[in-house]
């Protein structure tokens, strides 16, 4: 399962699915206490950031 999260209150489904991707345009404390297991998406969430991972 893939969660994608920009803000602090995604933070427990990014925690608790497989794949977690964290948005370019995160909060910044969503940003530093990111996972060391959470990727970056592949763009924000202006210019198809989910899809485009999804598809890479």
């Amino acid at each position: 399962m893939a969660a994608f999260g920009d803000g602090m209150n995604d933070l427990a489904m990014l925690k608790y699915v497989g794949h977690p991707y964290v948005m370019p345009n995160a909060s910044d404390d969503l940003k530093e206490i990111r996972l060391l297991t959470c990727r970056w998406a592949a763009n924000d969430n202006r210019h198809d950031g989910v899809l485009d991972t999804i598809w890479k």
